[in-house]
């Protein structure tokens, strides 16, 4: 029986909600977004002994690690495309739970609009791009405050 496991991502802090096949939740639980919150939320996750399939939304960079970590020890994770999966905000009552709920129940149903992920060498070289095209936008306005005094 595999475990689908629904995650809200915020900066500080993430909420999770694990479910059955049979839609039962089996826990809600929240952990910090950092690597010792995901080690012990990943530990957590082994008691249940059961393979587990997360879902997490692409919120700014904040998911980056938190999927790399789920990846690395063995979970397989999807990282939805938080456009597309419209149902969350269309919730009347919304908060982490309840996001963290409906990402779970997307995810049993396959109903998940996925977002690509490239491999960690691909997103460094993303960042050192973008990285670059900041610097030479600013470099203009330096020139020019700069050339003031």
């Amino acid at each position: 029986m595999t475990i689908c496991i629904g995650i809200d991502v915020h900066k500080k802090k993430c909420v999770a909600t694990l479910k059955r096949d049979s839609r039962e939740i089996v826990e809600q639980t929240s952990f910090y977004n950092n690597s010792h919150g995901i080690k012990g939320f990943i530990e957590h996750i082994k008691v249940y002994s059961e393979s587990a399939i997360a879902v997490c939304e692409s919120t700014g960079n904040y998911w980056i690690r938190l999927h790399d970590t789920l990846e690395d020890n063995g979970i397989d994770t999807v990282l939805a495309n938080p456009i597309k999966t419209k149902i969350i905000a269309q919730a009347k009552l919304k908060d982490d739970k309840v996001d963290s709920n409906i990402l779970a129940d997307l995810l049993r149903a396959d109903l998940v609009y996925r977002s690509f992920v490239p491999d960690k060498e691909h997103r460094e070289l993303r960042q050192i791009v973008r990285t670059r095209v900041d610097l030479v936008a600013t470099k203009p306005a330096l020139k020019i405050r700069y050339m003031q005094y």
